[in-house]
């Protein structure tokens, strides 16, 4: 997975009933856009998510979205609101 900030990320509720939680990447820590990626909550939550590589890849297109197990990523173009 490949992340730039102001990518928006979608993690799916683990249980059934569990609500999804979204949030937009305001600092990507790792190399190249890969992870870890400091993410701030729609909560107003902040915290850092760290994503398994080699799940996801895939070219960055705007608002390509990225599908990676329960991390839903859609890339935005940078300046795009």
């Amino acid at each position: 997975m490949r992340a730039q900030v102001g990518d928006e990320l979608t993690v799916r509720g683990h249980h059934p009933g569990e609500a999804n939680r979204r949030g937009e990447i305001i600092e990507v820590i790792g190399l190249d856009g890969a992870p870890p990626y400091l993410v701030s909550w729609q909560d107003g939550e902040e915290s850092v998510l760290f994503v398994r590589t080699g799940q996801s890849s895939g070219t960055r297109s705007p608002d390509a979205v990225h599908e990676t197990g329960r991390i839903v990523l859609t890339h935005r173009e940078q300046g795009a609101q």
